[in-house]
């Protein structure tokens, strides 16, 4: 069986993204696109620790960054058309 691709944001750049990151990269079907947090500095350091491409200020910064996939499924309107676990 084969799963399809997920691609993720991550909300906050505290001590716990950590452990979250670390299962997701374990995940060969997810990839974090994304890491948002108010504190810049904390998201910068943990998107270099994990290689994550893209950090933003906060949730709408990043949900309102262009996606590759169309905005049709998403039951939130916070979470801009995609997928919102929160």
């Amino acid at each position: 069986m084969s799963l399809a691709s997920v691609r993720v944001g991550i909300v906050g750049a505290g001590a716990v993204s950590a452990y979250h990151l670390r299962a997701l990269k374990r995940l060969d079907h997810v990839t974090v696109v994304g890491i948002c947090d108010p504190n810049e500095a904390a998201a910068r350091r943990v998107a270099a620790a994990f290689g994550i491409p893209a950090v933003f200020p906060s949730l709408d910064a990043m949900v309102a960054a262009p996606s590759r996939r169309a905005r049709s499924r998403a039951p939130s309107a916070r979470c801009g058309g995609r997928h919102c676990t929160i």
